[in-house]
């Protein structure tokens, strides 16, 4: 597994936070380090379930994605631009599924848009990164 394909530890952090309890091949460690159990690749567990103790479920970025889709109607959008240099950069928004678009079948709902004032210069990073501020937005019940 490529480190990053998982979620950041505070994006991991927040999970936890917030009742991300899906089996996963990965965990944070007590020292923040990425670890794993599993005996095979079919070896998922919920590392978030432990009470008291200081492991951390880390999902990758996909599955997280999925669960703040599925369990709290948010919709995360990756696009790329150039930027003034012509270097390829990429951003995000994020919407709310629960009313997603207007008449004419277009999304109108974002609930973070497009921002010049951010620059990625991977998808993995402003995708990491946009979950963690979807993350944000539900604990401090933004949406």
């Amino acid at each position: 597994m490529e480190k990053n394909l998982l979620v950041s530890i505070k994006a991991a952090d927040l999970a936890k936070e917030l009742g991300f309890s899906e089996p996963v091949l990965y965990y944070y460690d007590g020292c923040d380090m990425i670890a794993s159990q599993a005996k095979n690749v079919f070896d998922y567990k919920n590392y978030n379930s432990h009470r008291g103790s200081t492991l951390r479920s880390a999902p990758t970025q996909a599955l997280l994605q999925k669960w703040l889709k599925d369990t709290h109607d948010l919709f995360i959008k990756i696009d790329f631009f150039l930027d003034e240099n012509d270097n390829l950069c990429y951003d995000y928004c994020i919407a709310s599924l629960l009313n997603p678009f207007n008449k004419d079948n277009i999304s109108t709902d974002y609930v973070i848009d497009y921002s010049l004032d951010r620059e990625y210069k991977t998808p993995e990073e402003c995708l990491n990164e946009a979950l963690y501020e979807a993350l944000l937005l539900i604990k401090n019940k933004t949406i």
